[in-house]
């Protein structure tokens, strides 16, 4: 019998992973069992954990897909030049929060929970938000030294309060439901106009 190929053995995976997502994003991750990933992704057990050893598995590659979705995003910023303002940083992702929200962003609501009972997922969630936070940072600096922000401001803290920001929209939007992007990104660059020029609004 031929060896399958890489390519499909990616692409299985990918397959499971989809059908995963769709479950967990439909009914959670305890709620979830075997029999339903099974069934969702139209498989034997037996092709099943041929990829993958047991559901937590799948829910750690999942957490890391969750991730990764909105890094790849905040790369995409870091790329450009010259780097945007941080307000625009703030709308453009706000914006990508609203495309994500409805599956990475539910999973990722998941993931945040599982990790406090979960080390496994505690360490990636840690990870890749040190690395969120370090990519936002990186922005802030290219931004201050093109004289969008102030020298005084920490660019570190800045792409905390940056992060903070966007994780709070989603909480509040998935769990509140009356978010508005458009007129929180409004409020934002608002607000950015004393802080760039390194003043603070006062009544």
């Amino acid at each position: 019998m031929p060896r399958v190929s890489e390519q499909y053995r990616l692409a299985k995976r990918d397959h499971i992973l989809a059908a995963a997502r769709t479950c967990f994003a439909r009914n959670g991750f305890h709620q979830t069992s075997m029999t339903d990933l099974l069934a969702e992704a139209d498989m034997s057990a037996g092709a099943f954990y041929g990829y993958f050893k047991s559901k937590n598995e799948v829910i750690t590659a999942i957490a890391e897909q969750v991730m990764d979705a909105f890094a790849s995003e905040v790369a995409t910023l870091l790329a450009e030049t010259p780097a945007p303002g941080i307000d625009d940083v703030m709308i453009r992702m706000l914006g990508v929060v609203d495309h994500l929200a409805p599956t990475y962003g539910k999973l990722g609501l998941q993931v945040w929970g599982e990790a406090q009972r979960n080390n496994e997922l505690a360490h990636i969630a840690r990870e890749r938000m040190l690395v969120f936070q370090e990519v936002l940072g990186g922005l802030a600096a290219r931004a201050q030294a093109d004289g969008q922000l102030p020298a005084d401001v920490d660019a570190a803290t800045a792409g905390k309060l940056v992060l903070a920001v966007l994780l709070g929209y989603l909480v509040q939007r998935l769990v509140v439901g009356d978010m508005n992007s458009q007129q929180l990104g409004a409020t934002i660059a608002a607000l950015s106009v004393p802080l760039a020029s390194g003043g603070v609004a006062r009544s």
